[in-house]
């Protein structure tokens, strides 16, 4: 298992259905690049450096538990051992943008296009 250390913190990011909600299959590899372009996931664990460099002593501005926003590709990402439904990724603390405090808010990509398909069509 990955430990965060330093300055990273430990991320978990779903995986992407293979199924759209039209019923259509994706390859593997659709999948597989939409995940790594992921930009929000779960707070596993900090490292001991994460913020101490950054912000002088501040209280950090996320902790285990919380839904993070961050950029897309960012960090190392690990496929987890123990399930296929999600990646370990680890993101510099520098790398975190904010706190999704709504977890509706956080819809993927598919979900999000095949919104605005019905919402025109």
């Amino acid at each position: 298992m990955a430990k965060a250390v330093g300055p990273y913190i430990k991320v978990k990011v779903m995986k992407l259905e293979k199924k759209t909600l039209g019923g259509i299959y994706l390859p593997e590899n659709a999948v597989e690049a939409q995940t790594n372009a992921a930009m929000f996931g779960e707070v596993l664990e900090l490292g001991p450096h994460a913020y101490q460099y950054v912000n002088g002593g501040y209280k950090p501005w996320c902790a285990v538990g919380d839904t993070i926003y961050f950029s897309p590709y960012e960090g190392q990402a690990l496929p987890s051992r123990k399930t296929d439904d999600h990646y370990i990724r680890m993101i510099l603390c520098e790398s975190v943008r904010g706190i999704v405090e709504d977890d509706d808010y956080v819809l993927d990509e598919r979900q999000q296009l095949e919104n605005q398909k019905r919402a025109t069509a």
